[in-house]
């Protein structure tokens, strides 16, 4: 079975009162589309939605997940040493906004110093998408984050700890707590 690497971060399920929210950005990846971003809102009634950009990576995102509605947008994601941004466009309207803080944790920094010097296969999650293809998500790094604002369509959204329902896409789960993991996460040709 032929693996083919897409490079970046996935933030694995922000959760809110009444959604969770994952945001995937592959920076580099085998395909002709050089860069890719997918947030993904999971609403409490069973409704999935991705926003995508660019546009024709939907072809991309189908083969691997299932999703109730794709919407074409305009992703920013700006990052600096303690802030990460992000920015959904659709039709020149901001309908996303999130801003998270990373939090500098001494349980992160012990984890990392072993993802940078141990055997990073060991620490991989594998299983499969919704569609049925296989993946294997080596982590490179991982922060704990915290959420500073989330707004859709104006409105602040409303965290919560624990999530009523189970967020699953195929055998992936979302994080307990916040987290933004960089990795090489592996998809089946």
């Amino acid at each position: 079975m032929n693996l083919l690497p897409f490079e970046g971060f996935i933030i694995p399920g922000l959760h809110f009162s009444n959604c969770s929210i994952w945001v995937l950005n592959w920076e580099t990846n085998p395909t002709p589309i050089d860069r890719m971003v997918e947030v993904w809102i999971l609403w409490h009634d069973g409704k999935k939605t991705c926003y995508i950009d660019p546009p024709n990576a939907d072809n991309i995102l189908k083969k691997y997940h299932n999703f109730d509605e794709i919407i074409p947008a305009d992703i920013n994601v700006s990052e600096t040493d303690s802030n990460i941004s992000i920015g959904v466009v659709v039709n020149g309207v901001l309908i996303l906004s999130v801003e998270l803080l990373r939090k500098k944790t001494l349980k992160y920094k012990l984890l990392n110093v072993i993802l940078k010097y141990g055997n990073k296969d060991k620490m991989a999650e594998q299983g499969k998408t919704e569609t049925g293809m296989n993946y294997k998500s080596i982590p490179r790094r991982i922060d704990s984050i915290s959420i500073v604002k989330v707004q859709f369509n104006n409105k602040e959204l409303t965290l919560i700890t624990n999530s009523p329902i189970k967020y699953s896409l195929g055998d992936g789960k979302s994080s307990k707590k916040p987290i933004i993991s960089y990795c090489t996460h592996m998809l089946e040709d």
